[in-house]
Order: structure tokens, then C-alpha cells, then sequence
């Protein structure tokens, strides 16, 4: 059975995420990813092994591709790539949820959301918790 932290660790750094963003958005072959990407040969095979054995990537017809598995990551890390662009505005929501002396009623804190986040999942994502 895969393990959260293979797979978070498969994807541990700016080369390993290039890596499988690349993939994720056109299925290639092993020269046109290392060209693409300028890697040497070892961190070319190094980070997509882990990734293989994470179950995120599999080799179909001499090219790579995303695994179902790996196209449900795909999605999750697009999520905290929306959360990073909104950071400030997600800061500012919770800095009304958490202030002491501010009592903001949850029609108040549901009409702010709507008006600083302008992305439909991420309001669903924060009008679920």
C-alpha cells in the first residue's frame, strides 16, 4: 500500500513538481521531458522512479502519463496553488474569524467571503468547515 508521505515526498521539490506538472499536461517520452526541463540524467530518474512507485505516473507507450491516482494529486495540488494566489485574502478572512473583540456573525462572514474570493472552489471549499 502507498503511503501519504511517498507520495508527498516523490513530489518534494521544484524539480520533482516540473516534473510531474509537465507530465500532467502532455503525456512525453524521456528525451523530450529531460530537454524540456533541463535535468541531468540521475535527477531525471531519481525523481521519476519515486514518482512511479508513488503510484502518481506510469509509462504507457514510451510516454509518461498522470495515473488516475496521479490526476486526483494533479487536482489537489492545482487547489493549494489557488490558496497561494489568495493567500492575503484567506489571511484576512481569518483574522475576523479569530479577532477577540470582533463578533462577526456568520451572514457577515459569509457576505466578506463573497466579496474578497472570487473563486467558486475555494468558497466551496470554505463554506464547508
Amino acid at each position: 500500500m502507498i503511503e501519504l508521505e511517498k507520495v508527498i515526498d516523490s513530489l518534494g521539490d521544484r524539480k520533482s513538481l516540473s516534473i510531474f506538472k509537465f507530465i500532467a499536461k502532455q503525456p512525453s517520452d524521456t528525451s523530450t521531458l529531460r530537454n524540456q526541463l533541463s535535468l541531468s540524467r540521475k535527477q531525471y530518474y531519481t525523481r521519476l522512479s519515486e514518482m512511479v512507485e508513488a503510484g502518481l505516473i506510469r509509462k504507457y507507450h514510451s510516454n509518461y502519463t498522470l495515473t488516475s491516482f496521479g490526476k486526483m494529486v494533479y487536482d489537489a495540488l492545482e487547489i493549494i496553488e489557488l490558496g497561494l494566489t489568495n493567500f492575503w485574502k484567506l489571511k484576512a478572512l481569518d483574522s475576523l474569524e479569530f479577532a477577540k473583540t470582533a463578533r462577526v456573525p456568520q451572514e457577515e462572514r459569509e457576505r466578506i467571503l463573497e466579496s474578497l474570493i472570487d473563486n467558486m472552489k475555494i468558497k466551496e471549499i470554505l463554506l464547508a468547515h
